[in-house]
This record gives C-alpha cells, structure tokens and sequence, in this order.
C-alpha cells in the first residue's frame, strides 16, 4: 500500500483507470512479477502481489512508484502539477 503526496484526493475514476493500466503494463517490463489484485481508492493504492525472492520488496515498491508518478505526470500534468 501507498498514498498520495499529502494524501491528496487525485485518484478520481479516470486517473485511477490510467494508474492500474500503467500497472499491469509493468509486467512486460519485469514479466516474474504478478499483481493478484489492485484496489485503488482517491488517495492510496492497494497491491497484492507476488515476488521472486531475488527481488526486494523495497526496490519492487519503488520500481513501480516511479514508473506510475511519471506515467500520470505525463498523461495529467493539470492534476499533478504540484503533486
């Protein structure tokens, strides 16, 4: 699980759409990682995933949170202008 900066509501319908699609698209990227389950709501995610032991938890979880910040920083500069 993670939040938003500040715990800012930005996680709307549409942008939260994107966010699981940029994802699952992770996995052609790192194909032995799967994501079971992804429950986003308006300031946090939720991921249930599973790992091979020769990665680190904390270097997967940031793997994935620089992937996403800099997908929605593209695709909703308006929204996360100072997120």
């Amino acid at each position: 699980m993670w939040v938003t900066r500040y715990r800012r509501k930005i996680l709307v319908p549409g942008i939260a759409d994107y966010l699981k699609k940029v994802l699952r698209a992770v996995r052609e990227f790192h194909p032995d990682w799967f994501l079971e389950e992804i429950g986003v709501d308006r300031d946090h995610v939720h991921l249930h995933m599973v790992i091979p032991p020769k990665y680190a938890v904390s270097k997967v979880v940031e793997t994935l949170k620089r992937v996403t910040s800099r997908q929605l920083k593209e695709k909703f500069p308006h929204v996360l202008r100072n997120v």
